[in-house]
């Protein structure tokens, strides 16, 4: 996914960039809500078997990682977040505070 800029900005220009940009704020929603199902399976399974898949600390540092590029996205594009019954579901602060957390949650 991240050779498809150079792609775009070739053929389409800017109008591509953009709708890149949307794509990726979209991967990073869903991404995000798997992370989310992952880490409550986990949390559930703490007091037995650890399961497959990846530790607490690997989902949190992915959550980081993805806040961070929620982050870029809104602050290059106002439309990424915005819904109109909700308004705006990703704020810049918001995605700040998340990185915040998760790194408190990563120290405990």
């Amino acid at each position: 996914m991240e050779k498809i800029p150079d792609v775009i900005n070739a053929s389409k220009g800017s109008i591509g960039l953009t709708d890149y940009g949307l794509a990726k704020a979209i991967y990073l929603h869903f991404a995000s809500v798997a992370n989310q199902i992952e880490f409550i399976m986990n949390r559930d399974k703490i007091k037995g078997n650890a399961g497959e898949g990846r530790s607490t600390s690997e989902i949190i540092q992915f959550e980081i990682d993805i806040a961070k590029e929620l982050y870029l996205l809104a602050k290059a594009d106002s439309r990424i977040g915005f819904e109109a019954t909700n308004q705006y579901y990703y704020l810049p602060q918001d995605l700040i505070e998340k990185v915040i957390n998760c790194h408190y949650i990563l120290g405990q």
